[in-house]
């Protein structure tokens, strides 16, 4: 994901590597976009759990009336990180571009 992120990001428009990387995607009925999607699904799949155990947390800390500073807020996010937010927002991040590049996408 990341390097189809890169490739994205720093391929100019309308050079022959970046309409070969969209090809790629619109080739046999949009196969690979229907991949990325279950990629997408499965990152957010993994990452419902950590949502849930941080959400428990964050209900019991304002319960017992302790305060959520930034060392807190900072822990939560590396472990949504490490439960799945880091691929859910690389394959979002490589959806959106191809959606902008073919409207057939969409």
């Amino acid at each position: 994901m990341s390097i189809l992120s890169s490739l994205f990001t720093n391929l100019a428009s309308d050079t022959p590597e970046r309409i070969r990387l969209i090809a790629k995607f619109i080739e046999n009925d949009y196969e690979k976009v229907e991949r990325l999607l279950e990629l997408r699904e499965v990152a957010e799949n993994r990452l419902r759990p950590t949502d849930r155990d941080i959400a428990r947390e964050r209900k019991v800390m304002e319960a017992n009336g302790e305060e959520i500073d930034g060392d807190t807020e900072a822990e939560w996010f590396l472990r949504r990180a490490e439960g799945g937010l880091s691929a859910l927002q690389a394959a979002d991040y490589v959806l959106a571009w191809v959606c902008m590049e073919d409207d057939g996408v969409s």
